[in-house]
Formats: structure tokens, C-alpha cells, sequence
């Protein structure tokens, strides 16, 4: 829906519109992990160490260009987000490993990891059994709301298990 509010009109049909969407909505995973890979190398440099990022990139590029070739031919646009996406997923965990093995600047995330893998798996349950009952919304208004109410719904499903599966990391 937001890709069709944003985007819906003019030259851009509905094909374009679904490709968008899908190749939105893997990207849209990543965003966290994007996040935390940025944060943890910019730590890296602060302390005034260049070889982790460095490492952490050419291992995301490696997997990238693998999963590239991979999943483009099968999935297209969505096979290069995924491809993308698990990059940076590679990316995120080498960098916060060197950072954890040569500067103990990183506790062993081995449980909350878990936590927040669970919670964004019941995070997306709820945002998409939120979208099945909506259904396809009637114009941008519909789209917005769809939007709203799956990010509610995210919300929703996430903090509660978030909060159940590491209570003393992560305090509401």
C-alpha cells in the first residue's frame, strides 16, 4: 500500500507498482540490521580501528555477488533485495564480532539476538494477519490507513515479545 500511495500514478503501473512492493518489502527487513552494522563500524573507527569494517564489507560483498547470482534468476528484484539484505545481515555479525573479540566493546548477544529474532517473527505474524483482514484498500486513504494499521499491528506483536524474551536487556 505505501509503495502504491507513493509511487501509484502517472507512468508507473501496476506492474511497476508490485515490483516495487516486493523489492520494498525485503529491503524493509534489513533496515535494523542496516542500522546496526552503520553503528557498530563507525564504533570500530572511533576506536581507531579500520581493518573490522573493512573485513565486514568485503564478507558482504562476497555474499552479496553470491546470493546476487543466486536468487536473481529465480526471484528477480526481490532475489537481489534478499541478496542484499543477507549481506548485511554477514556484514552486521562480523563487525560486531571484531568489535566484541578485539575490543570487548560488545557483550555476546547470543540470547538477546534470539529475543529479537522472535520478536520480529511475531511482529511480522501480527502486521501480516492485520493486512489478510484488511484486504486491498480503495485509493491513498485506504493505503494509508492499511499502512498505519500494520505498523500498529508490527508494534504490536513485537514489543511484547521483545520484552518476554529479554527482560534485562531491554526495558519498556
Amino acid at each position: 500500500p505505501l509503495v502504491r500511495l507513493v509511487y501509484g500514478y502517472g507512468a508507473f503501473d501496476d506492474d511497476a507498482v508490485a515490483l516495487t512492493a516486493s523489492a520494498a518489502a525485503v529491503f524493509a527487513v534489513g533496515i535494523p540490521v542496516l542500522a546496526v552494522r552503520e553503528v557498530a563500524a563507525r564504533t570500530c573507527y572511533a576506536l581507531g580501528d579500520g581493518t573490522v569494517p573493512v573485513a565486514s564489507a568485503v564478507a558482504g560483498v562476497v555474499v552479496n555477488v553470491g546470493l546476487d547470482l543466486l536468487l536473481a534468476p529465480v526471484h528477480g528484484v526481490a532475489g537481489i533485495a534478499a541478496a542484499t539484505v543477507s549481506a548485511s545481515v554477514v556484514a552486521a555479525a562480523v563487525t560486531l564480532a571484531g568489535l566484541h573479540r578485539r575490543h570487548r566493546a560488545v557483550p555476546p548477544l547470543g540470547r538477546p539476538a534470539l529475543g529479537i529474532a522472535a520478536a520480529g517473527a511475531a511482529g511480522a505474524a501480527v502486521g501480516w494477519l492485520v493486512r489478510l483482514g484488511l484486504g486491498t484498500p480503495d485509493g491513498p486513504a485506504g493505503a494509508a490507513l492499511v499502512c498505519a494499521a500494520v505498523g500498529t499491528g508490527v508494534l504490536a506483536g513485537y514489543l511484547p515479545v521483545l520484552r518476554l524474551a529479554c527482560p534485562e536487556q531491554f526495558r519498556l
